[in-house]
């Protein structure tokens, strides 16, 4: 049931509860009215009185049904008002994950990485060797200038 149809509910039946209540209080002015004898009067009056009481309590019980299906309903429109959050954001994960890579996409870029560190790799190893390369190189160009620097010295030490 909607929150509405359990407003009506519980309005229509403070309605009914009301005209019974008007209904007995009709029914005493009469049985005062008519002429009966005192002890039917008594008696009618007394059973008058205790309807009238249960009524009463019926009417304590009906409003407190009523307060009660108000903390319901307002507890169930929360309810509801936090489900219409929640769909929204839903809808929103939904969006993103519609975005993302499908599994096939994340597999071809997880080649495409794989591939990218052999490349990597093969500079660094070139990288490496051309050092290795160079490092040679200036060890041969410091042994010639060693050997050149020995012989300008053995010529200056001949000519003086």
């Amino acid at each position: 049931m909607d929150a509405e149809t359990i407003r009506h509910w519980v309005v229509t039946a403070g309605a009914i509860f009301g005209l019974i209540s008007a209904g007995v209080s009709v029914f005493v002015l009469r049985m005062r009215t008519e002429f009966v004898t005192r002890a039917e009067h008594d008696t009618t009056a007394a059973k008058a009185t205790a309807a009238t009481g249960e009524i009463t309590a019926l009417t304590r019980t009906v409003a407190a049904q009523d307060a009660a299906m108000g903390k319901a309903v307002l507890a169930m429109e929360a309810l509801q008002a936090k489900a219409a959050g929640q769909a929204a954001e839903i809808a929103a994960m939904a969006t993103v994950v519609s975005g993302l890579p499908s599994a096939q996409g994340l597999h071809e870029l997880a080649l495409s990485i794989e591939r990218l560190r052999g490349d990597l790799k093969a500079a660094e190893a070139a990288r490496n060797a051309q050092t290795d390369y160079f490092r040679s190189i200036d060890e041969m160009l410091q042994r010639h200038d060693d050997i050149l620097s020995e012989a300008a010295r053995r010529r200056m030490q001949g000519v003086s």
